[in-house]
């Protein structure tokens, strides 16, 4: 390959990057404040937003070299921080730490952390007579009262702070309607 066609060359790829960048999509400053949301609860938490840029795709720099775009492939990370700070990372695509993630509570959830799905297990344990067991191992002991469901057991343990043994052989009142007598 000679000079002549080397040049030819990049000229021929530089026509197809710019068409590929021509359709890509596009992502402005507003566009980035408008999406990011609350990293935690409370009055005015940083704010984050994650874009994925495919090829072709691009978005504003937000640094001292505004007017100019950062193009993909590549992940974006751009927290708005309550003081009026703006981070912009770059991250290789997809390597991007995640966005925060809110329950149905609207509490947020730690990245390091994770969501706890059905899959769950609790491996918190609990102390009675010298042994150290789950919930759900405690459960299974055959001190258990019959009508003591797990759910009842785990509330009371959990919730009301109910010691093990308590919680687990205590029965579960009747709260019955008494007929009045006349």
């Amino acid at each position: 390959m000679n000079y002549e066609d080397a040049g030819e060359f990049h000229d021929v790829v530089d026509e197809v990057l710019a068409e590929v960048y021509a359709q890509g999509k596009h992502y402005d400053a507003a566009w980035l404040r408008e999406n990011a949301v609350k990293t935690a609860p409370g009055k005015n938490p940083p704010r984050k937003i994650v874009v994925d840029l495919s090829l072709g795709d691009s978005v504003d720099r937000l640094d001292s070299s505004r007017g100019k775009r950062l193009y993909g492939p590549q992940s974006i990370e751009v927290i708005y921080w309550p003081d009026g700070g703006v981070d912009q990372k770059c991250y290789d695509l997809g390597k991007a730490p995640e966005m925060p993630r809110a329950t149905s509570a609207g509490h947020y959830l730690s990245s390091n952390t994770g969501r706890k799905t059905g899959t769950y297990v609790d491996k918190t344990t609990y102390e009675f007579d010298g042994e150290h067991k789950t919930l759900r191992q405690w459960y299974e002991d055959p001190r258990r009262a019959e009508e003591v469901s797990y759910e009842l057991f785990r509330n009371r343990v959990k919730g009301s702070g109910w010691p093990v043994y308590r919680a687990l052989t205590e029965p579960v009142r009747k709260t019955g309607h008494r007929k009045a007598s006349h």
